[in-house]
């Protein structure tokens, strides 16, 4: 193996998740500029330096993939989006989806490389959306600043009576709304779009 010694370190630190959880964070700290994530079959790499990546990544990212049993990866070039909203750095291997899916315990995701700066699910999150799950049985739930629907997908599953989804982007409700009927949670839910001016 070449990895890094840290990475190994990290990645055997891991092994006992890498089994029986297809979402999780692989690298964090070890990684110095890098993060990276599993979503699947698809490693997602961070990459936190103004510099391009070195060739070298590239290969570094192809073994990680091996080692953890994914098939392609990403890498995003982090960037100030107050400074610069509209730039955009991003690398990936041959082959690698635009879209595909990806299960975080029993709920599907879909996912995508095109938007934003994450794929469409932060796993920094995973806990408190167990939380809202077992706190949601007959509950009616508002999910505010809803993203991609992850916080109101977990209180569906949990028995919710309701949840309405909300957000100010229209496309990222549209997401939602495909990822609730990936999980056919659809018919609990609704997309509420709402004017941005409202939370100045």
């Amino acid at each position: 193996m070449n990895l890094p010694e840290d990475w190994q370190i990290a990645l055997e630190h891991r092994r006992h998740l890498l089994a029986d959880q297809m979402c999780l964070r692989l690298l964090h700290i070890e990684g110095g500029d890098f993060r990276c994530d599993r979503f699947g079959q698809i490693c997602w790499g961070y990459w936190y330096s103004d510099e391009d990546p070195p060739a070298s990544m590239y290969t570094r990212l192809d073994e990680l993939c091996t080692v953890v049993g994914a098939r392609c990866w990403h890498l995003h070039g982090m960037s100030d989006r107050g400074s610069d909203p509209q730039r955009r750095r991003h690398w990936s291997s041959q082959q690698a989806p635009i879209c595909w899916q990806a299960t975080e315990g029993d709920l599907q995701f879909t996912l995508r490389s095109d938007r934003g700066q994450s794929p469409g699910l932060f796993l920094d999150q995973r806990e408190n959306r167990c939380w809202v799950r077992r706190n949601s049985t007959d509950r009616r739930v508002a999910n505010l600043f809803s993203y991609t629907g992850a916080f109101g997908l977990a209180a569906a599953a949990g028995g919710a009576a309701h949840v309405e989804q909300i957000d100010v982007s229209k496309p990222y409700l549209q997401w939602s709304a495909q990822n609730a009927e990936l999980n056919d949670l659809g018919r609990m839910m609704t997309h509420t779009s709402v004017d941005a001016q409202l939370f100045l």
